[in-house]
């Protein structure tokens, strides 16, 4: 990190509600999954800090293909759902609920596009992540947590891996601005 410094990191635990819209009002299933203390230098080429979120992640994507199998949705880019970014980032929307609002983040985009490869094409296609440390906001501005002290993020994207290894971000395709992906 510039200066030598960590700074304090944002979200300590991973909270997943996958929301549903069904026969009940809506299901509502919580994991909290506590991520390991890490700092930069030690999560260099490390995958292990990610595994609880590539599992949450195959979850949903198994929610979406049982979804598949009972009823014929939309492909994803022809279904009308844009992207747009969902703070804090810990509702996982599956297919029917994105169907209702019309929106989802990374995650959530990338569940649905996997799903239906899996489901209509057979391609065994999987989640990936990329992630990067930010200290300063999009407009360049530095981060500060509450108390004035310097504020180092973690920032996830989550995107579809091919069995070819080529990747695709359902994200910029459904209108995710920025460079990050």
């Amino acid at each position: 990190m510039p200066g030598g410094t960590h700074g304090k990191f944002l979200a300590a635990s991973y909270e997943v509600q996958i929301l549903s819209p069904g026969r009940m009002s809506r299901t509502q299933i919580y994991l909290n999954i506590e991520r390991p203390d890490f700092v930069n230098k030690e999560l260099q080429g490390r995958r292990g800090p990610f595994a609880p979120i590539i599992m949450a992640l195959q979850t949903l994507v198994g929610i979406n293909l049982w979804q598949l199998r009972q009823k014929n949705y939309p492909l994803l880019y022809e279904s009308g759902i844009y992207y747009k970014t969902i703070p804090p980032a810990r509702q996982w929307y599956d297919i029917p609920l994105m169907l209702k609002i019309g929106y989802g983040d990374c995650k959530n985009l990338v569940a649905y596009r996997i799903a239906e490869l899996k489901h209509y094409y057979n391609i065994d296609a999987k989640p990936c992540i990329k992630w990067k440390f930010v200290t300063h906001d999009s407009k360049g501005v530095k981060l500060y947590d509450n108390d004035g002290d310097p504020l180092t993020i973690l920032l996830i994207h989550v995107m579809v891996l091919y069995p070819n290894g080529r990747i695709e971000d359902p994200s910029k395709i459904l209108g995710m601005g920025g460079e990050y992906s």
